[in-house]
């Protein structure tokens, strides 16, 4: 069994993440997460590569630095790089139980407020009283979790993008770079972005330039916030569009 000291924990994976895991699980979690994206997003950038080659330009230099080369497998990267590059030395705090001897000697890396409940009132009464507390103490939505991160490299706080939404950028990205001659449309139709302006048989000549013009518009505005995360990627900003 892995000791608490050396567990791994990484943000966005499982919440029970920090078990003695096998290899094959570990990978799967981190293929599954915005690890991946950063990592794929980071490959399509000149920039990154001009710097893993020898560029000293900042910020990509201190990137590559920690990233090191790519490569094509991310399982091989993750275990050689990632998996050091994210790791958080401790556990995500949570709320627990302090046992009486821990009192005087707890873990004090985390700020934390240590409070005392009586169990000999009521629940309702608790909870207002430990909610006030909270009020005077916490900074509510003005904390910024990712200033405790104590990973070498984290994720981008301030913007919040789905995983299938990087899933759908990427496959813009790649097919426009594998034929960048097609029509914008063409390559909406292909990946089917919007099936709705996908033309048709029924489609008279007015509707069908209406289509592609459209699909055109949709296809470039996807291109565009994909070449951004790109860019933000390589300067330690991930997921970041602007």
């Amino acid at each position: 069994m892995v000791s608490r000291r050396n567990r791994r924990f990484f943000k966005g994976m499982p919440s029970t993440w920090g078990r003695d895991v096998d290899r094959e699980t570990e990978a799967q979690a981190a293929q599954d997460s915005f690890y991946y994206w950063w990592w794929a997003f980071l490959a399509e950038s000149v920039d990154y590569r001009r710097a893993v080659t020898g560029r000293k330009e900042e910020p990509y230099a201190s990137l590559a630095a920690d990233f090191g080369r790519l490569g094509s497998d991310f399982e091989v990267w993750w275990f050689e790089r990632g998996r050091e590059i994210f790791a958080e030395p401790v556990a995500v705090p949570r709320v627990r139980r302090l046992e009486h001897e821990e009192v005087a000697n707890y873990e004090g890396i985390n700020p934390k407020l240590v409070i005392e409940i009586p169990l000999a009132i009521r629940r309702q009464t608790i909870l207002r009283q430990v909610n006030k507390l909270l009020d005077q103490h916490h900074a509510g939505s003005d904390l910024r979790v990712h200033a405790y991160s104590r990973a070498k490299r984290h994720l981008y706080p301030h913007q919040r993008i789905r995983k299938t939404t990087l899933e759908t950028l990427m496959r813009v990205w790649q097919a426009r770079k594998a034929n960048p001659n097609w029509p914008w449309w063409a390559t909406g139709e292909q990946l089917k972005l919007s099936p709705f302006h996908i033309v048709t048989e029924r489609d008279d000549t007015d509707t069908a330039a209406y289509k592609h013009r459209i699909m055109a518009l949709v296809v470039q505005r996807m291109h565009r916030k994909a070449g951004s995360i790109i860019k933000w990627a390589a300067q330690g900003d991930f997921p970041r569009s602007k």
